[in-house]
């Protein structure tokens, strides 16, 4: 899966892959902060993924500060989580936000897993 189209992320691209990120899996998620809800879903890489968050590389914004509360979009679900990690990235438009996920359902936890599941679980326990 190759980012195309509005993601603007696509525009640091490897050589080897086309369109795609350099170095970034291909696991997608959309966010926003909470409480903006006319505000559209941004796009985020899913770096790593463990039971209790993850951890995501998205285009820096002075509104994700750590402890700013999100609201999460894989693909049919939708759930609540924290901002609680924020690490620059090589690029200086780009940022690594660590999130923490609210309580989910066991069948919103096994959808997340079974989509993101391309990405290492948990191996970092970075969120």
């Amino acid at each position: 899966m190759a980012c195309t189209g509005s993601v603007k992320l696509s525009s640091f691209t490897s050589p080897r892959t086309p369109n795609a990120p350099c170095n970034l899996p291909t696991a997608i998620i959309r966010w926003r902060v909470s409480g903006h809800a006319a505000a559209p879903m941004s796009a985020a890489y899913v770096v790593d993924l463990s039971s209790r968050g993850a951890r995501v590389l998205a285009e820096a914004d002075d509104q994700r500060a750590i402890g700013t509360k999100v609201e999460v979009d894989v693909g049919r679900h939708r759930f609540d989580g924290w901002i609680r990690r924020s690490e620059p990235h090589e690029h200086g438009q780009l940022q690594y936000y660590g999130i923490e996920f609210a309580e989910m359902t066991p069948e919103t936890q096994s959808y997340v897993w079974k989509t993101l599941g391309k990405v290492r679980i948990g191996e970092h326990d970075w969120a």
